[in-house]
């Protein structure tokens, strides 16, 4: 009778260990199931615009565009106009000294 009543102990045990197990895996694929729900109503949310999806994106292309309103037109003003001159020595019409040649 006691052999008999350890094994239906541990029978008992083995069963209610099985339902802690069989609840933590309904717990975890609940947890699933509802991020998997989460992500759906994600996608289904977000914008298809690439530029409302990224506004990094859309940040960068509209200061390209802000810099780039003069066009052309302003790059050529900017290489006509630098920011520092030229020193006469590089501006001069003829070297005061050839190649090869010294001055004494």
């Amino acid at each position: 009778a006691n052999a008999a009543a350890a094994e239906a102990t541990q029978n008992a045990a083995a069963a209610a260990s099985a339902a802690q197990q069989a609840a933590a895996a309904q717990a975890a694929a609940e947890q699933t199931n509802a991020a998997q729900a989460a992500a759906a109503r994600a996608s289904a949310n977000a914008p298809t615009d690439p530029l409302r999806a990224n506004p990094a994106l859309a940040a960068a292309i509209a200061a390209y565009n802000i810099n780039d309103v003069a066009g052309n037109a302003a790059r050529v003003g900017q290489s006509a106009t630098q920011a520092i001159p030229r020193v006469g020595a590089v501006n001069a019409t003829t070297p005061t000294r050839g190649i090869g040649t010294s001055a004494t």
